[in-house]
């Protein structure tokens, strides 16, 4: 039977294997078996989880507590708590103070934090813990905070054994709860004044409550609303004065069990007017409220459709994302999050698990590991979600302080990020106006670019074909520049460029640079058998064949800066009795400048009818292999670099400090004389004069060297307003915290070619002339599997049955790229051709699926690059049968 189902909602997220065969709930078809690093919308689609931002490796990688610090929307700090010490951030970044982070000494122990409660008012936090005296947080500044012993007025907690476990703020009191000695107690300051403990019988004293003795009554937390909740391992109690229009006083005082499901000593977080808390087993989450239709408070399990998603070990740590999306996050044992997408009204309960990029080789799975998690108030006017993240980095453990970048990115995906751990560099300069003529030109204030930088403009409005397309700069001023064709920077400085392109047998050569009249003698030709760049080289037999270039007054000469640079692969290095020249100008057998190959050296010799300077470097070349070589001058120094590696000079004669001839005579590449003939291939020839290329160790060139030339705009669409312009990158330093990892990169909107870190930096090869706006960092992989499809038969349910799926559709939102398949094969969807810049896709995107017998008809669909992916529903094209 021909079926054709549609998902349209994901609403119920991740559930339990215990869920496979029921196919007779409601939520089975909103539901997955699968769903990792994706978050379930309230709508019912779902979104990759967007990546986390590098901030800072905690102090001395040592395990830490994050706990969230809220003066206001705009003063929101996330604490770092380690053994010992506190550390701020804020704004993206760790708090300063004179110039290092700033550092707040802290009594607690490493093996405490995560038993530590506090409450906050203002600019002050309590902090408690039953093995510490109560603790004042107080904020005067960003790097100025001080902590110090919670003294009241006839203060309760003066020795060990007597300090409180729990704390919360409710009614104009501070509350503090159970001690080793009470652990029943409850202690509440005077009305008004959390400095006073003075104990009394008026409404505004401060008093002492003691609950029932059971040893299950032991108060874990305390939680304020309408009503304080306090969490004990025997189930829930309310505190209150018993009406909601009387406040609590020491007369006035009724406490009753609410629900006997019990709790563990992890504060329990709000949204809206509902408490979520972790059961005593660890592993059950559950929602807490009061009930006016049965006049109770109810105790719900947000796990029933879902019980392993919390894990073996349970919940550590948890924190409440209120925007863009009611999300709970819950940081398990293991170091796994499962995170509740929670939509009171809506009904919707949905989890997901999200698993960090990288890992942590300690542990069997070998992930990494989120150890600590809170919320803060971002900059964008949502809520910023902050990790500590425990992982195996060039064979150490790291922990390191993150933040998951914000879900909605904005207009341009350039600015999407799905990388975790990661990094990003974006120097845009605003453009104010673009000139129609040949060539155009931008003007940017102080843009601080230099000619020859690449650059890629985006946002235009008007001239929109500048759009995403990478130019030259040049003739630049300190405000202004004129576009040039992209490509490595071929400036005046060239004087000749042979790419010894074309084809097989030709003896046709060209100057890329300045069009030189080049003349090819002997048989040298184009050879496509070998070659470095596009295909071909020039190929010289060692015995007749050299190019000759005519004399120009642009050939080095006098004290002029230079560089010689190509590429060469000899044949035979031991023809022409081991002599063989690489470059060669003459005027007669007293006046020359050479460059050659000397029996097991290169050599450089000037006369001007006596020495001027010869000197050598050591060199064996293998026969088969091609070399950068460079020669280069720059000023009194001179230098010789093989595959971009400065070689040691041996001075002949002559002195560095010199004079070269000036020569009538023009240039011979492959050959003296007609006697001492290069046995080989040469590729990429360059001749610079007017600038030094390399004095240092340098990587040797990945591709051709480009031409430039104007672009003209007098074409283009009039210029209206808006814009950016960025330089263009090939190297992204500042790396060191992900050293030796392969990394995954997305450069101005496009996912590229994975690299590698060394010495804290990567190199981009992809494209060659980098990028404008780069992020970089670790994989994760974001996967979603279906329930097993259940469409009917032609006699009742296709459970069990076999069937065959062919085709499906995705309705996507924003995406860009996508693998699908069933269980077993994944198959990526193509959303481009090229590696050119294709705007990310909504609407349907067709999938041909596997087209084989099963019986659980899974679909399985995975986001495995640095981009987005946003799936709102599917529709399988399948047969049922009835077998």
């Amino acid at each position: 039977m021909k079926v054709s189902p549609i998902q349209n909602s994901f609403a119920a997220g991740e559930v339990s294997p215990l869920l496979d065969g029921r196919t007779d709930i409601s939520k089975y078809y909103s539901s997955v078996k699968e769903m990792e690093n994706f978050i379930i919308l309230p709508q019912g689609g779902v979104r990759r989880r967007p990546g986390t931002y590098f901030v800072a490796a905690t102090k001395s990688n040592k395990a830490a507590r994050l706990i969230s610090f809220q003066f206001s929307t705009t003063q929101s700090y996330i604490l770092e708590f380690t053994d010992q010490l506190m550390r701020v951030y804020k704004d993206n970044g760790i708090v300063l103070g004179n110039g290092s982070a700033y550092e707040l000494a802290t009594p607690y122990l490493e093996a405490d934090l995560f038993n530590l409660q506090y409450v906050q008012d203002a600019d002050t936090m309590w902090i408690v813990h039953p093995t510490y005296k109560p603790q004042k947080l107080t904020r005067s500044a960003h790097a100025t905070w001080t902590l110090t012993n919670y003294a009241p007025t006839l203060d309760p907690f003066t020795s060990a054994n007597n300090y409180p476990s729990a704390v919360t703020i409710f009614e104009q009191r501070i509350y503090f709860a159970n001690t080793n000695t009470s652990p029943h107690n409850i202690w509440a300051s005077v009305s008004g004044d959390y400095e006073d403990m003075t104990t009394g019988v008026n409404a505004g004293d401060a008093f002492i409550y003691e609950m029932g003795s059971q040893e299950v009554n032991a108060i874990r937390w305390l939680s304020s609303g309408k009503v304080i909740l306090m969490g004990t391992l025997g189930g829930i109690f309310s505190m209150s004065s018993g009406s909601d229009q009387l406040a609590i006083t020491p007369t006035n005082v009724s406490v009753k069990l609410e629900t006997t499901y019990g709790a563990t000593n992890l504060v329990p977080r709000k949204i809206g007017n509902y408490v979520y808390y972790i059961q005593r087993n660890l592993t059950t989450v559950r929602e807490t409220a009061y009930s006016y239709n049965e006049n109770e408070y109810k105790a719900l399990d947000m796990t029933i459709l879902a019980p392993h998603i919390t894990g073996d070990a349970g919940i550590v740590d948890m924190a409440y994302q209120q925007s863009p999306y009611n999300i709970l996050w819950c940081v398990r044992s293991d170091g796994e999050i499962a995170a509740l997408t929670r939509e009171i009204d809506q009904e919707v309960i949905a989890w997901s698990r999200q698993i960090l990029g990288g890992k942590f080789t300690g542990i069997a799975s070998q992930q990494a590991v989120v150890e600590s998690v809170a919320v803060i108030p971002g900059d964008d006017g949502h809520d910023q979600v902050w990790f500590v993240v425990k992982r195996t980095i060039n064979g150490g453990t790291v922990r390191y302080v993150e933040y998951l970048k914000p879900m909605d990115y904005g207009t341009e995906q350039e600015d999407a990020f799905y990388v975790d751990s990661g990094l990003s560099l974006d120097s845009p300069k605003t453009i104010t106006a673009i000139t129609k003529a040949d060539p155009g030109v931008v003007t940017a204030t102080s843009h601080g670019f230099s000619n020859g930088n690449i650059v890629i403009i985006r946002g235009v409005v008007g001239m929109t074909e500048v759009n995403r397309v990478k130019f030259l700069v040049a003739s630049k001023t300190d405000h202004t520049f004129e576009l040039n064709a992209a490509g490595d920077a071929i400036d005046v400085n060239v004087k000749a460029l042979i790419h010894c392109d074309g084809t097989d047998g030709s003896q046709e050569f060209s100057d890329a640079a300045t069009s030189k009249a080049i003349t090819a003698n002997g048989s040298v030709q184009v050879d496509t058998q070998y070659s470095k760049f596009g295909g071909a080289s020039g190929l010289f037999n060692g015995t007749t064949d050299y190019l000759s270039l005519a004399y120009s007054s642009d050939w080095p000469k006098a004290t002029d800066n230079f560089s010689i640079d190509f590429q060469a692969r000899w044949k035979d290095h031991t023809t022409s009795s081991n002599i063989q020249y690489l470059y060669s100008q003459r005027d007669d057998g007293t006046h020359m400048t050479n460059f050659l190959y000397n029996t097991n050296k290169l050599q450089f010799e000037c006369y001007d009818g006596a020495v001027v300077l010869v000197f050598t470097v050591p060199f064996t070349p293998t026969d088969g292999v091609f070399y950068h070589i460079e020669l280069t001058r720059s000023g009194n120094s001179w230098y010789i670099f093989i595959n971009g590696v400065e070689m040691t000079k041996t001075l002949v004669s002559g002195a560095y400090a010199c004079t070269l001839p000036t020569l009538s005579a023009g240039i011979r590449i492959g050959d003296r004389s007609n006697d001492y003939f290069f046995n080989g291939n040469l590729d990429e020839y360059r001749i610079s004069v007017g600038v030094a290329r390399h004095t240092a160790d340098f990587t040797v060139p990945a591709e051709p060297y480009a031409v430039s030339a104007n672009i003209d705009t007098t074409d283009y669409g009039t210029y209206v307003s808006g814009g950016e312009v960025r330089k263009c990158v090939t190297t992204l330093s500042g790396l060191g915290h992900l050293e030796g990892e392969s990394l995954d990169i997305f450069i101005d909107g496009i996912i590229r070619t994975d690299v590698t870190v060394a010495s804290a930096a990567v190199t981009i090869s992809d494209p060659t002339n980098g990028g404008g706006e780069i992020h970089t960092g670790l994989n994760y992989v974001s996967t979603l599997k279906t329930m097993r499809i259940e469409a009917g038969s032609a006699q009742g349910t296709a459970q069990s049955k076999l069937k065959r799926m062919h085709k499906a559709y995705a309705m996507l939102y924003k995406s860009l790229g996508m693998n699908m398949g069933n269980d077993d094969t994944q198959d990526s969807v193509e959303f481009s051709a090229t590696d050119d810049f294709i705007s990310e896709y909504s609407g349907w995107k067709d999938i041909f699926m596997p087209s084989v017998w099963d019986r659980d008809g899974f679909i399985k669909i995975t986001q495995d690059g640095p981009a987005p992916l946003n799936l709102m529903s599917i529709v399988m094209y399948m047969v049922t049968s009835d077998q």
